[in-house]
């Protein structure tokens, strides 16, 4: 028995060397688009208005791959992503919406499995997942808006309020997708991959409150005061909206090909 296991081990260790000996690299950039998403938690709310709205997130960023066989590749690198959180306010006449903005710095790990022989085919179908780990700088802020308009002589307004922090602490994501490659040149040195990737963050990573008013703000309060401690009771009150840095995005990668030359061919040419 022990004879057949080491015959495997040595087999598996022929089929691991022989897959490096052939294996090439790529190194290149990748940019993408797409939506981000918000939650909001009802349960503590006062009403059910406020709405989820998507924003914009564009990751931008350089990337090293390993084609470690024909059809398998890992791939990693760094990536630059600004990010907006975005909520639908029904009581705002000038906006159609209330945002706020951070920036990602991502590094991703991702496992692209090709569908066809990466050698022989010109394009390729590749199934996309992996992990990414997230960091952020740690802030706080708020922003809020009032107006004001006269209705038949009757004075109308309508206030909102939005305190947010970011919580930078441990955030990851998992990733998965789909993309088509396909190979440039008579060299096939270059690749370009059209992919779409859904990121979806594991932990909160920002949060806020959110205060409505069927008012305007009093003509002698001015920013930065706290206006929930000026104000009366709020219509509406959400007390925790929060993003995980989820997003969902289309965009390409143009890679470079190294690809490591085979030696026994360069020894056979050399000794002919």
């Amino acid at each position: 028995m022990r004879t057949y296991y080491w015959l495997l081990v040595f087999i598996g260790c022929l089929g691991v060397e022989n897959g490096i000996s052939q294996s090439s690299f790529q190194l290149g950039l990748h940019y993408s688009m797409g939506r981000t998403f918000t939650q909001i938690d009802y349960s503590q709310a006062t009403s059910e208005n406020l709405g989820k709205k998507g924003g914009l997130a564009v990751p931008l960023g350089l990337e090293f791959a390993w084609i470690a066989t024909p059809h398998l590749q890992i791939s990693s690198g760094v990536s630059i992503t600004p990010y907006v959180v975005a909520v639908q306010h029904p009581l705002n006449p000038w906006r159609s919406s209330v945002d706020d903005n951070f920036t990602l710095f991502q590094i991703p790990l991702d496992l692209s499995y090709r569908l066809f022989d990466q050698r022989s085919s010109r394009k390729n179908i590749l199934f996309i997942m992996g992990a990414s780990y997230n960091l952020t700088e740690a802030y706080s802020g708020a922003t809020g808006g009032s107006s004001r308009n006269v209705n038949m002589g009757v004075e109308e307004g309508s206030s909102y309020w939005m305190p947010y922090r970011v919580r930078p602490g441990l955030n990851f994501s998992l990733r998965w997708g789909l993309g088509q490659e396909t190979k440039i040149g008579k060299q096939d040195r270059w690749a370009l991959q059209i992919f779409a990737l859904y990121n979806q963050g594991v932990g909160n990573i920002w949060e806020a409150d959110f205060y409505m008013w069927d008012e305007s703000f009093p003509d002698d309060v001015r920013w930065p005061t706290t206006y929930p401690d000026v104000m009366p009771e709020p219509i509406e009150f959400y007390d925790l909206l929060t993003s995980s840095a989820s997003y969902f995005t289309v965009g390409f990668k143009l890679m470079y090909t190294f690809k490591r030359r085979n030696p026994s061919l360069r020894q056979e040419y050399e000794y002919n």
